[in-house]
Formats: C-alpha cells, sequence, structure tokens
C-alpha cells in the first residue's frame, strides 16, 4: 500500500532482506532503496528527520523556499495534480503517500527554485571539490565496466556537449533536468503526467539545442514511398551489431541484431526517425556501387544505451526481409527504467 505513512525503519524493512542482485562494488544498478539508506544514514549523522535535515543544511541556507518534503504538499496553494493514461483516457494519478519515495525523491519545489539548486550545486556552493568530483565521475565496478553514473548524477551527451543531471517519475509525474558545464546552462521540465504527451527527457535535450544554437532536427512523417525504400531495405553492419531495415506493407522498420523490430517512419529524402520521443534518426545514402551507406544520429545519448551516437554502416542486402521480424524484444533506449522519483510541479 503506497498511500500509507511509513517510517524509515519501516521502509527498510520492506527490503532488507531481499537478496542483493550482486556483491558490492561487483555491478552498477540504479534503485530506490539506496537512497533510502542515504536518508537513513543522514538522519543517523543529524539526529533530525532526513527532510528536515535537507531543510536546515541545503535548502534553508540557499534560500530554495518551495523546495520541501511532500508530505502535506496537497494544500500547497498552486500544488500542481497528477495525471495518467489508463484506458485510453487521462485519470487523475494513484495516491502515494510521500514518505515513500523517501531520498529518493520525496519533494516537491518549483522549477525556479530548482535551477537556482543546481546553480548552486554546479558553481560550488555546496559541496566541496572532491565530493562534487565523486558526483560528476563515471562509476568503475569490480567487472571492469564503467558506467557515467557518479554519486547522484548521470553523465551523457546533447549535440557533443556534455552534460550532468537526472530525471525521475512517480504517481502523476515526470520530470528531468541537465546542466551544460562549459556553457554554464541549466534545464528542467516538470509534467505533471506519468505518461506525458512529450517526455521530458526529449524535451530538455530540445532546450539544450535550442540553448546553444545547435538546434535538434525535428522530423514529419510522410508517405512511404514503398518503390525508394525497397532500394535501401538490408542488413546495415557496424563494429558491435547488425541492423535490418525492411518493409511490411506501408509500414516501416529497424531491428538491431537479436533485438526486437521497431517501428520507424520516413522523414523524406531517404531520412527515417523513431518517432517524436526519440531523438535518434538515420539517413541512408546510395553509393556509386550496389552498396548503401547509413549515418545513425542520436543527439542526446547514454552510452550504455545508445552507443556513440554516430556511425558509419557498410549494407549487406536481406535475401528476405520478413525473416528479420522473428528476433528477441529490444528495449527502447530510454532512462525510464534508470530514474529517481522526481519533484513535483509547482505553481
Amino acid at each position: 500500500n503506497t498511500n500509507k505513512a511509513y517510517s524509515t525503519g519501516q521502509l527498510i524493512a520492506q527490503f532488507k532482506d531481499i537478496p542483493a542482485p550482486s556483491k558490492p562494488g561487483e555491478k552498477w544498478g540504479y534503485n530506490n532503496s539506496g537512497y533510502v539508506l542515504l536518508g537513513a544514514i543522514l538522519e543517523k549523522v543529524t539526529g533530525k528527520p532526513w527532510d528536515q535535515a535537507v531543510g536546515d543544511l541545503v535548502t534553508g541556507p540557499l534560500k530554495l523556499a518551495t523546495i520541501r518534503t511532500g508530505i502535506g504538499a496537497d494544500g500547497t496553494p498552486g500544488m500542481a495534480t497528477g495525471y495518467t493514461q489508463a484506458d485510453k483516457a487521462t485519470k487523475v494519478a494513484m495516491k502515494i503517500h510521500m514518505s515513500v519515495p523517501h531520498g529518493a525523491g520525496a519533494l516537491v519545489g518549483t522549477v525556479g527554485d530548482l535551477a537556482a539548486w543546481g546553480n548552486a550545486l554546479h558553481d560550488g556552493r555546496v559541496l566541496a571539490p572532491a565530493s562534487y568530483a565523486a558526483m560528476t565521475t563515471p562509476t568503475k565496478t569490480a567487472d571492469g565496466k564503467t558506467t557515467p553514473y557518479g554519486y547522484g548524477l548521470q553523465l551523457a551527451e546533447v549535440r557533443g556537449r556534455q552534460v550532468i543531471g537526472h530525471g525521475g517519475g512517480i504517481f502523476g509525474f515526470s520530470t528531468d533536468s541537465i546542466y551544460l558545464p562549459k556553457e554554464k546552462i541549466f534545464i528542467a521540465v516538470f509534467a505533471n503526467s506519468d505518461s506525458p504527451a512529450s517526455d521530458p527527457e526529449v524535451l530538455s535535450a530540445r532546450l539544450a539545442g535550442l540553448a546553444t544554437g545547435d538546434p535538434i532536427p525535428e522530423f514529419t512523417k510522410v508517405a512511404v514511398d514503398a518503390k525508394a525504400v525497397d532500394a535501401l531495405v538490408g542488413t546495415y553492419a557496424f563494429a558491435d551489431t547488425e541492423r535490418v531495415f525492411f518493409r511490411r506493407g506501408d509500414k516501416l522498420y529497424a531491428q538491431r541484431k537479436d533485438r526486437a523490430e521497431l517501428e520507424v517512419f520516413s522523414a523524406g529524402g531517404n531520412k527515417y526517425f523513431y518517432g517524436p520521443d526519440n531523438l535518434t534518426w538515420f539517413e541512408i545514402t546510395r553509393r556509386a556501387s550496389t552498396a548503401s551507406q547509413c549515418t545513425r544520429t542520436a543527439p542526446r545519448q547514454r552510452k550504455w544505451a545508445i552507443g556513440k551516437g554516430r556511425r558509419r554502416w557498410r549494407s549487406r542486402r536481406s535475401r528476405c526481409p520478413r525473416r528479420c521480424s522473428t528476433a528477441m524484444p529490444e528495449p527502447m533506449p530510454r532512462r525510464r527504467g534508470i530514474s529517481s522519483s522526481p519533484m513535483k510541479a509547482g505553481p
């Protein structure tokens, strides 16, 4: 039952006996429970409830008046109502007591105060340099892998520019925020829906492109020219995988090796994209020989999900494109599975 109050000890009791998925330091994986434990440590050290300690040590000194615990926030003037999509209709989202997200995201506030917090953090007004470095340095685990996630912040790129940030989701709300250190630009997007028409992560990337004078291309679906497409279908291979491009009736698909097919849409001029909430697109060009070349672009990249974002593929024509629909499922390269809970939108 997520709509009842839990103490820190009661929350920990919910997961303390669940076997750990790996040994400490062996692998990286996001989970809200880790942030609950951090909240418990804060309470032990300060002798105060974690949210009160945050107010006394951080938001109070920084004069971030709207950032506070979400417990009892329903009566706050201008407080947004959270929505969801169910049975093809927009409905008020399921209730959650804000003690449940705990240290993983049980705060509310406005985008203005979140921006003020972000600027203070990245300007060195909150942490010692060594602590900030730990937040913004990739994690190296015992298995030898490096994950672009530090102590509570993710590292990524938008249009080749470094960004630092995090997103989140909770019943009725979705958020994303990023900071461009070179340009000193902070961007936050709040949505009072857990299934918004426009993904906050996509919007923040687009805003970053606009703010830096390097906008991300936007595409509009055009009718499929079957004859032109059929000349390009085939298997495109690059360093570490293969992708198959094929047509089924008037619909187009791309499929990575050993993953599920994903529908793609024609933007005209041999350019194809995955829909409005996916920034990745590709262009196929014919060479003088019988082979084709494909360039794939991922303007916002999470290196563990999308790779290096721009690759050259060489073509090996598929004898039977229909065979390409039988591979295993491929998750969309989105961050939804590694998000923390967000701050609710304010006035």
